[in-house]
């Protein structure tokens, strides 16, 4: 079996042995595990380089063997990347006399694909990045909690995907909600309204529970124009089936919600809010989306309107590079009639760039850009003060955490990032919930009076998305 990276030392958990490789190109090694009542042990090219004491033997099940990946509800999660050449199942433990006998050096190697790099930059590259732990933690900003996770209390279990609006003076603040577990078809939009500027708020409301049948309605964005209030929602049927975006406006003199249906195909989820052009069209950034596994290619996604009419939108796929792993929740930033696209990317805790010239039409392929940036979605645009931001984690040497939370700044009137500040960090003394180890992801943001209101998930140590949804409010001078 060809595997890299492979090391000579080892770290116990006291239930793994993980082969650690400190630095360096992959190359070819022989890995060996045998599984006996007593201990587990691993052998690295005939050599053993550590073991473990089992409590209790192992049981035999009838589960299947895989190499390479986890199969997780017929789904391949967490695959291998690299080159799997020979695989041997033994009906016995080999002792370790067997095990050296069995190994034969190869020599042989497969060629590394290059990775795809953008050819302008995100970050200036003359400013220095620094560690999470070492980034400036804005002062100034407030807090509040627009809905606590309580599933004992209310009984939802998924909450997901923050969306913000001013609009006649109120905040509104929609969620992806579910009782069940996410993307099932049990998924619904709400939201909540605030008349102080989020430090109280309305019950639950609901845009769309998703009454077709096998239909569910996730998450959005808002749209404050012309005296009306837009959502666009990502919905889907069954699993993750049929993906496409749904309109609605806000009926003030019932309180209900217009349905206005599918407004977009083609897998697209709307992920940041639509943004006006200079050519009399709004743009809003999203993914094309199938079902997600970690091998499938996502790409970003725009939809463009006509004109003020948010009913008709023309779909726009941001080619992504060929075999390219990627989730491509997107964010723009929108100067004139050049478009920066900034993606999640799902391989490597890196921002994808694409750039646009003309309005949104025709993209650049999607590539690496030069700022880490965490797996998950970004939120991005230009302040009015000319500021370009980023909203995710980005840090050096992060990682795919999702903490501390982050806003990368640029210097007003200039193209490139060059400053991030932590705007909130996993232990914190303010509203919101605290610990050594939390997920603070999936922003958004809207600019409302000199401040911007950035909307985030906060898991609370849990798994699956098991979020409050928190708000951060930034005084924007405080971005300098």
């Amino acid at each position: 079996m060809t595997t890299g990276p492979p090391s000579t030392r080892s770290a116990s958990s006291g239930r793994w042995i993980v082969a650690i490789w400190p630095s360096g190109a992959p190359r070819p090694a022989i890995v060996g595990l045998t599984v006996t009542p007593a201990k587990a042990t691993l052998y690295l090219n005939g050599k053993s380089i550590g073991e473990v004491k089992l409590k209790q033997p192992i049981p035999s099940t009838q589960a299947p063997i895989t190499l390479g990946g986890v199969i997780d509800e017929g789904k391949v999660r967490q695959q291998f990347h690299g080159a799997l050449d020979e695989a041997r199942f033994e009906p016995r433990a080999l002792n370790a006399d067997e095990i050296a006998s069995s190994y034969h050096p190869v020599t042989a190697t497969h060629e590394v694909p290059k990775p795809i790099l953008a050819d302008f930059p995100l970050w200036d590259a003359t400013q220095k990045l620094a560690e999470a732990k070492d980034l400036p933690l804005l002062e100034g900003v407030e807090f509040h909690i627009i809905k606590k996770w309580d599933e004992t209390a209310d009984g939802y279990h998924f909450l997901h995907g923050v969306g913000l609006a001013w609009h006649k003076g109120k905040l509104y603040a929609s969620i992806g909600h579910n009782k069940g577990a996410e993307n099932t078809v049990t998924e619904e939009a709400q939201y909540r309204v605030s008349s102080d500027a989020g430090k109280t708020w309305s019950e639950l409301r609901v845009i769309d529970a998703g009454e077709e049948p096998e239909l569910a309605v996730s998450h959005g964005v808002f749209l404050s124009h012309a005296g009306k209030l837009w959502a666009f929602h990502g919905a889907y049927y069954n699993h993750m089936q049929r993906i496409h975006t749904r309109a609605y406006s806000l009926d003030e003199s019932t309180g209900r919600w217009v349905k206005h249906g599918v407004v977009l195909e083609n897998g697209f989820w709307a992920l940041n809010q639509p943004v006006p052009m200079k050519d009399g069209n709004w743009i809003m950034p999203g993914i094309s989306a199938g079902a997600y596994t970690e091998k499938s290619t996502n790409p970003a996604a725009v939809a463009i309107s006509h004109g003020s009419d948010f009913t008709q939108w023309d779909f726009i796929r941001i080619p992504p590079p060929p075999g390219l792993k990627m989730w491509g929740e997107s964010s723009i930033i929108v100067d004139g009639a050049n478009i920066l696209n900034i993606a999640r990317y799902g391989a490597k805790p890196l921002a994808l760039i694409s750039r646009s010239t003309d309005n949104g039409r025709t993209w650049t392929t999607s590539a690496e850009s030069n700022m880490p940036m965490t797996t998950s979605k970004p939120c991005a645009g230009l302040l009015s003060n000319g500021q370009r931001y980023l909203l995710c984690t980005t840090a050096a040497n992060n990682g795919g955490r999702r903490s501390p939370l982050t806003i990368a700044v640029s210097k007003p009137g200039e193209t490139l990032l060059s400053k991030v500040f932590v705007i909130r960090r996993t232990e914190f003394s303010g509203p919101g919930e605290s610990l050594p180890s939390l997920s603070l992801s999936y922003p958004c943001a809207i600019e409302h009076e000199g401040k911007l209101y950035v909307g985030y998930s906060n898991n609370g140590g849990r798994k699956g998305n098991l979020n409050s949804a928190e708000m951060a409010i930034i005084p924007i001078e405080r971005l300098k």
